[in-house]
């Protein structure tokens, strides 16, 4: 089994805005990072996911300030060393100067067979699932992992 992962954010500002370019300037930067990281093994390529954020029928009702990643790492620990103890974890710091605080959770994980990657239907129903049951083997945050967690 992997780790699918899914996050969302909300600019506080514009895309070009510059409140909001130290986020914007590193984007690619920090993805970069991830593809070669150990442990990492998909994710959704950027422009399919910003086509997703600007799609009036999508997940997202053409939201531009929406940010979103999708990805599938080989555990829970590869992802963690990955947004804690790289320059990620920098930026991650950094996440109020650039987005709102959002209402429901941001972040989703789920367990996915080796070989598999989720789309991004799954994850917008697992983080709502998230949202409205808590963790769950279906779907879980940092330190809800316990099987059975709710």
């Amino acid at each position: 089994m992997q780790l699918a992962q899914f996050n969302i954010a909300r600019l506080l500002h514009d895309r070009g805005d510059p409140r909001v370019a130290g986020f914007e300037d590193n984007s690619a930067r920090i993805s970069a990072l991830a593809k070669r990281f150990d442990g990492f093994v998909w994710s959704l390529p950027e422009d399919e996911m910003r086509d997703a954020c600007a799609d009036p029928e999508g997940p997202f009702g053409d939201d531009p300030r929406m940010t979103a990643t999708l990805s599938v790492w080989s555990s829970e620990e590869a992802l963690r060393l990955f947004a804690h103890h790289t320059i990620h974890k920098r930026f991650y710091a950094r996440r109020a100067e650039w987005f709102e605080v959002l209402d429901g959770p941001h972040l989703v994980m789920w367990e996915i067979e080796d070989g598999a990657y989720p789309d991004l239907p799954d994850a917008v129903a697992r983080l709502d699932h998230l949202g409205r049951h808590g963790g769950s083997d279906h779907a879980y945050a940092w330190g809800r992992y316990a099987r059975g967690a709710a």
